[in-house]
């Protein structure tokens, strides 16, 4: 916020891309606005992209519902989502 306070949300990462997707924006553009947009207004130059010597966590994310099926975080899958 402009006065330095921080707003925050219980919506997932996951929704938002889902809900970003639903209205009207194409599915690759939805993941960077939850990616790499973030990183880069961070000053995270190591995160938020799938590159090597990045950071990254990795959801696989179903092709039409966009719902998430799988993670992976520091290299090892940790399960499929809930």
């Amino acid at each position: 916020m402009p006065d330095g306070a921080l707003a925050g949300s219980t919506l997932t990462m996951a929704d938002a891309v889902q809900r970003v997707a639903a209205l009207g924006i194409a599915p690759p553009a939805a993941v960077r606005c939850a990616t790499g947009n973030p990183a880069v207004v961070l000053g995270a130059s190591d995160r938020g992209r799938l590159v090597p010597g990045a950071r990254a966590d990795v959801l696989a994310l179903d092709s039409e519902s966009l719902a998430v099926r799988a993670v992976w975080t520091g290299g090892d899958r940790i399960g499929p989502a809930g």
